[in-house]
């Protein structure tokens, strides 16, 4: 991964590859190192899409979720995917009500979610309980009749509601 010989770069391409598998590993401590490598060398991870939302991916899927959100809110852009990544990651770990802050977030940048986008916010309420807000998600998508409904992720809020009135 290292410039070699001839000064060859590794292409954003590749970072965000690498990001993809260090954060599938678990890697936290070869990740970081792979940020330091990019602010080096390659470039400022704010103005980069791609390889500021591999660093926020890679974070959250690692459990660093005070990193990920630093590299996330440093970002000058920030596409769907972006936006995707942290809420999964927020998801993941049970933070659905910084999710809903992140949706939130979202609409006023002007960014339309897509069908994994709201997934992930469903899955966030899940995870943290939130029983109403993720009705409110769900109906709201059943509005718009844009997704197609996520049924499963309902059930599992639902089942999450029965345990908590028993």
């Amino acid at each position: 991964m290292l410039v070699d010989v001839s000064g060859i770069k590794p292409t954003d391409t590749t970072i965000v590859f690498v990001l993809s598998v260090v954060s599938q590993m678990g890697m936290l401590e070869i990740g970081a190192c792979i940020h330091g490598f990019v602010e080096k060398t390659v470039c400022t991870p704010e103005d980069d899409v791609f390889i500021g939302t591999g660093l926020a991916d890679m974070y959250s899927k690692c459990g660093c979720l005070d990193s990920s959100l630093f590299v996330f809110w440093r970002m000058n852009e920030k596409n769907v995917l972006t936006w995707t990544a942290m809420t999964t990651g927020l998801a993941i770990h049970g933070k659905g009500k910084q999710a809903l802050e992140v949706l939130y977030k979202m609409g006023a940048y002007g960014v339309k979610p897509y069908e994994a986008t709201f997934t992930s916010f469903l899955s966030a309420c899940c995870h943290g309980g939130l029983v109403e807000e993720g009705l409110q998600l769900f109906h709201e998508m059943k509005r718009n009749l844009v997704w197609h409904l996520r049924y499963n992720i309902m059930v599992a809020l639902l089942t999450f509601l029965a345990v908590l009135e028993s």
